[in-house]
């Protein structure tokens, strides 16, 4: 993506946290973490691209929901695809976090 290398470490820890908490408490700590320890502008840029998004455990709890409420003849079909939605996701959001880190 283009992460300074001294700054993989927190930016990692930030996408590891909207991927199973969400993104807003990942930006609340990117937030938290500039008062602390500082990432450069170019890992800010690139750590805010990275955590916009729906992808993660939370959502694909509600997706299952909806869909099946609204499909119910296909709930198995939504379970075993629901979790496959959230991989693609998240790769099409750490694409768009690595074009922001080449433009950058």
């Amino acid at each position: 993506m283009g992460v300074p290398r001294h700054e993989i470490l927190p930016v990692s820890r930030l996408i590891a946290t909207k991927l199973v908490a969400n993104e807003f408490v990942a930006y609340l700590a990117l937030t938290g973490n500039q008062a602390t320890a500082p990432l450069s502008p170019r890992a800010f840029t690139i750590a805010s691209y990275a955590l916009c998004g729906f992808a993660n455990i939370s959502s694909v709890g509600i997706q299952i929901g909806v869909l099946s409420a609204l499909a119910p003849g296909k709930t198995k079909q939504i379970v075993r695809l629901a979790p496959s939605a959230m991989i693609c996701g998240f790769l099409s959001t750490m694409q768009a976090a690595g074009i922001a880190g080449m433009l950058v």
